[in-house]
């Protein structure tokens, strides 16, 4: 773990959750050309879940070492972990519309958590 709390892990979780939101917008509006563009992968399932899981990972990560050795506030992880819900409502809602706003507003969570666990550890 030492390791872990030697990396800027709130950086790398919210560069990932940016990335995240970013790919919830982007991609509806660019899925007709991704075939032509050799990036279908991004519309893929598989995908999605894999940075999820990336993301869902780093936070844990980053959150747990946060809070056993520096600050004890577990706001880092409510925000978190209203983020993370707010992705899972996402996927289980049939409607592409609240997928995204969903998606993205989870990513917004992820990142704030990200941030406050940042400003608590210094």
């Amino acid at each position: 773990m030492k390791v872990l709390s030697k990396l800027r892990l709130d950086k790398l979780g919210i560069c990932v959750s940016t990335l995240c939101a970013i790919h919830c917008l982007i991609t509806p509006l660019i899925l007709m050309l991704l075939p032509f563009a050799g990036l279908a992968f991004l519309e893929a399932e598989g995908f999605e879940i894999s940075i999820l899981a990336f993301s869902l990972f780093l936070a844990i990560s980053s959150f747990a070492v946060s809070y056993f050795k520096k600050h004890r506030n577990a706001m880092p992880m409510i925000l978190g972990g209203i983020g993370f819900n707010l992705f899972i409502l996402g996927k289980v809602v049939s409607m592409e519309e609240a997928e995204i706003i969903l998606s993205i507003l989870g990513g917004i969570f992820v990142t704030w958590a990200h941030f406050k666990n940042m400003k608590l550890s210094k």
